[in-house]
């Protein structure tokens, strides 16, 4: 359940109008919110799966929290 909250928040992070709002605000370039929604979109996904568990919580756990780049 963790998991799929953390891909679907990641994803409208990664998609959101929000992100581009504040992105372009402080000058970064606008595939940043993309990119940091998009891994960690993955790595969630991939915390889903039983047998990349493992891949998946590292990945989480090395990513930076998009929402706190932002």
């Amino acid at each position: 359940m963790l998991g799929l909250v953390i891909m679907l928040e990641s994803a409208y992070f990664a998609l959101g109008p929000a992100a581009a709002r504040e992105v372009a605000d402080i000058g970064l370039p606008h595939w940043i919110p993309l990119a940091l929604g998009g891994n960690e979109a993955l790595a969630a996904l991939l915390f889903l799966v039983p047998p990349l568990r493992l891949i998946g919580g590292y990945m989480l756990l090395a990513l930076p929290d998009s929402r706190d780049r932002v």
